[in-house]
């Protein structure tokens, strides 16, 4: 899609990032919204060292988790980011992990167990100590954020909900919220109707 428009992509996965991780890990137990910032650091860092990419106009796009993450680095990093691009962020994320700590009984951190289930999936605990540490307030990563932005969200998503990008969009001082009817958590044939073009058009503007 894009590349036809004479961009270049790349694309990639999160370490561990899930159980059909391309880019490594048997299982999810060491992943956390840290280790996937580390991760696309990584990324962005050797990208642009490499002759053939423009540094003044490099984007990322993020989706889901991923879009947290993405928002987490360009807000660290302004002057490396000229757009972002965002798909049903799961900004809500630090609620649900909030929400999972408590029903654990809020134990000290040293006391959560290796592993735990985290909205039916097997996580390490260091998603949850990650995700709470007192260091990431995420109304305060979308104010720093700078980049021109662009968010898609469906309004029946019930992994992310479509408010929690409503709130983002009003934080975040250059951000356009797309709206997709009826969309949930997943990219489907209606998301993509509506997403790809505005997708297209908000890179090329």
């Amino acid at each position: 899609m894009l590349s036809k428009q004479g961009f270049l992509v790349y694309g990639f996965d999160y370490y561990g990032g899930s159980r059909n991780s391309k880019s490594g890990g048997q299982d999810m137990l060491g992943m956390s919204v840290k280790t996937e910032l580390t991760d696309l650091t990584n990324v962005v860092d050797k990208l642009t060292s490499e002759n053939y990419v423009d540094k003044d106009h490099l984007s990322i796009m993020g989706v889901s988790q991923g879009g947290v993450v993405a928002s987490l680095y360009a807000a660290a990093n302004p002057e490396q980011i000229y757009k972002l691009g965002l798909i049903f962020p799961d900004y809500a994320l630090f609620d649900d992990v909030k929400e999972t700590y408590q029903n654990l009984g809020s134990p000290p951190f040293d006391q959560l167990p290796d592993s735990l289930t985290h909205h039916n999936a097997r996580l390490g605990k260091i998603y949850l100590t990650d995700a709470l540490d007192i260091d990431i307030d995420i109304e305060d990563v979308q104010r720093k954020i700078t980049a021109p932005t662009l968010i898609v969200h469906g309004t029946n998503d019930t992994t992310a909900p479509y408010q929690y990008s409503v709130d983002a969009s009003q934080r975040i001082p250059n951000a356009k919220l797309v709206t997709v009817e009826g969309g949930r958590h997943r990219i489907d044939e209606n998301l993509s109707e509506i997403a790809i073009p505005a997708i297209q058009n908000f890179l090329a503007e």
